[in-house]
C-alpha cells in the first residue's frame, strides 16, 4: 500500500509528462522508464493517469499489407486503409525495415539531421526537408540524436518575436514566468502604437460638405462637424 502511495505522489515535471505523451505509445514502457530514470510501475501509472495505452498488435494480414503496399504507395495510403495513425504506421514499417523509395532518407538528409536537429529541432528539420514531423522524430530516434537546448542566464524568449532577450527587455507582471510579461517591451510598444493609430483614426470627426450663398454665389467647402459660420 505504501508503494502505491509513493507511485501516486511521485511528481513529474512538465517535460517528463510531455516525453511520456510523445513516446509511450511509440516506444513502450521500458524505453520511457529507462530514459527518464524512473521505475516501470511509476511510468505505467502515470501513462494510465494520462489515458495512454499501448497500441493493439498488428495482425499477419496487416503486416503483409504493409510489406506489399508501403514501398509502392507510402504511409498515408497505408494509414487510411488500415485505420491506424501515421505515427503508428511509421513505427511499424521502421521495425519491419520497410522503405518507401519516395521518402527514403539520403545520406545528405541524414547529414543534415545530424548537423541541425540538436540545435534547431524537429519543426525546422521537417520544414527544410519537406517531411512530416513524425518522420523526422522517428528518424532522429533511430539515429539516437538528442536536442541541445542552451539557456542563457537572465534571458527569456518573447512570445511575439520569438527572440531570446535579457530580462530587462520585459515589463514586470504579477503572474508569468520570472514575474515578467510574455512579450518584450519592443513588441508591446509596436502593438500599442498600432492600436493608438487605429483609435486616433476612429475618433476623427467626419468632414461635412457645406454650402453657403454669398451675393448670389454658392460656395462649397469641407468643414468639421463642430465648426460653425
Amino acid at each position: 500500500m505504501a508503494d502505491g502511495k509513493e507511485i501516486k505522489n511521485k511528481k513529474y515535471t512538465k517535460e517528463e509528462i510531455n516525453f511520456i505523451i510523445e513516446n509511450y505509445q511509440i516506444h513502450g514502457l521500458k524505453y520511457c522508464a529507462d530514459y527518464l530514470g524512473k521505475s516501470k510501475s511509476g511510468v505505467g501509472y502515470k501513462a494510465s493517469e494520462l489515458g495512454l495505452t499501448i497500441k493493439i498488435a498488428y495482425t499477419n494480414e496487416e503486416i503483409n499489407f504493409l510489406i506489399k503496399n508501403y514501398p509502392l504507395h507510402g504511409i498515408e495510403y497505408c494509414s487510411k486503409h488500415l485505420g491506424r495513425t501515421i505515427k503508428a504506421i511509421y513505427v511499424k514499417v521502421g521495425r519491419l525495415n520497410l522503405r518507401d523509395d519516395k521518402h527514403f532518407y539520403t545520406k545528405a538528409d541524414i547529414d543534415f539531421l545530424i548537423e541541425n536537429y540538436p540545435t534547431h529541432g524537429i519543426e525546422y528539420c521537417a520544414k527544410y526537408l519537406n517531411r512530416l514531423k513524425i518522420s523526422i522524430k522517428y528518424k532522429v530516434s533511430v539515429l539516437n540524436l538528442k536536442r541541445k537546448i542552451y539557456f542563457k542566464e537572465n534571458h527569456k524568449t518573447c512570445t511575439k518575436c520569438l527572440i531570446e532577450k535579457q530580462f530587462d527587455s520585459f515589463g514586470k507582471a504579477k503572474t508569468g514566468k520570472y514575474g515578467l510579461k510574455a512579450s518584450c517591451k519592443s513588441c508591446l510598444n509596436i502593438e500599442n502604437t498600432s492600436m493608438n493609430i487605429v483609435n486616433a483614426l476612429s475618433n476623427l470627426q467626419p468632414l461635412w460638405v457645406t454650402t453657403r450663398e454669398i451675393n448670389g454665389i454658392i460656395y462649397e467647402g469641407n468643414l468639421n462637424k463642430g465648426n460653425k459660420y
